[in-house]
Order: structure tokens, then C-alpha cells, then sequence
């Protein structure tokens, strides 16, 4: 499979927002969300992309779908409410710094679906998001981390 040229990032608070902003700097299609009313609208008057306020539709269109959220109970709700639009073959990274468990559960309800999830929360702050220089600890399906390591690339200079 090609690399991704589309991302639905989901969860666009203080890392989420420049790490989805990484991602339109270089070339990807953004579409964002967010739980707080009108900072999506507001992401994409700032910086750009669309605003993606079905979750499945958005992620329907999309070729990767991020998340960078506070606790595994945001993820696994946000993924309840984008499952409906994941394809086979789709790759939803969670970048959120969650409890292991949590996540490798969402990872199997997915896995049914043939979505692969990787694991990838991520070190640095918010000066080190603007920047791009985000240590990005990746886990899961090697096959899966190549396909999207131009996304991470973009995001981080440190790539375990």
C-alpha cells in the first residue's frame, strides 16, 4: 500500500493542535475534531484542513485516522463513534498516552473490522509538537508502521 495522503486527526487540544498542523505542512490532507465546541472550526480558520464533524464519514474519507486525546475512555469512545466508517486496511494511530490494556482491547475490537491500531503516544511537550521534534514511541504491525512512518516523520524526529 501507498503512503497516506489523508489523515482524520482526532483531538486537537494543546499537543493535537500542532501535531495536526505538522501534518498539513507536509502535504497531507487534514480533516480535525474535537469535543470542545468550535476549536475544529477554529483549527482550520487558523491553519487550515476541514473540519470533520461526522467521525464516520471523515474517517470513511480518510486514509489514517489519529488520535491524540486525554485518557483511553476518550479514545475508545471517539473510535465507537468512527467505527462505522472504517474500511478494511484502514490504520488508526493512538498517539494518546493511554493504559496499555485499554488499548490493546480497542486493537481487537478493530482487528475484527481488518483496522490495524498502533500505539504510539509520544514525548517532547507542546514546544517540541510546534517543532516536530516529538519522540514517538510506536508499537504494532511492522507492515502498518512503515505505511504511515511518513505521518510520524512529519510529527517527530525520534521515531523507537
Amino acid at each position: 500500500m501507498s503512503a497516506p495522503q489523508s489523515a482524520l486527526f482526532v483531538g486537537i487540544g494543546n499537543m493535537g493542535w500542532p501535531m495536526a498542523a505538522r501534518l498539513l505542512g507536509a502535504g497531507i490532507a487534514v480533516a480535525v475534531n474535537d469535543a470542545v465546541p468550535g476549536r475544529a472550526a477554529d483549527f482550520v480558520r487558523q491553519v487550515g484542513g476541514v473540519e470533520a464533524v461526522d467521525l464516520a464519514a471523515a474517517a470513511a474519507a480518510a486514509d489514517v485516522v489519529i488520535t491524540m486525546l486525554p485518557t483511553s475512555r476518550h479514545v475508545a469512545d471517539a473510535v465507537a463513534a468512527l467505527r462505522a466508517g472504517l474500511k478494511q486496511d484502514h490504520v488508526v494511530i493512538d498517539m494518546s498516552s493511554g493504559a496499555p490494556a485499554a488499548t490493546q482491547a480497542i486493537a481487537a475490537d478493530l482487528d475484527v473490522l481488518g483496522v490495524t491500531m498502533l500505539d504510539a503516544p509520544v514525548s517532547g511537550g507542546v514546544s517540541r509538537a510546534v517543532t516536530g521534534e516529538l519522540a514517538i514511541m510506536a508499537g504494532g504491525d511492522a507492515a502498518a508502521l512503515d505505511r504511515v512512518e511518513p505521518l510520524l516523520r512529519a510529527m517527530g524526529t525520534t521515531i523507537h
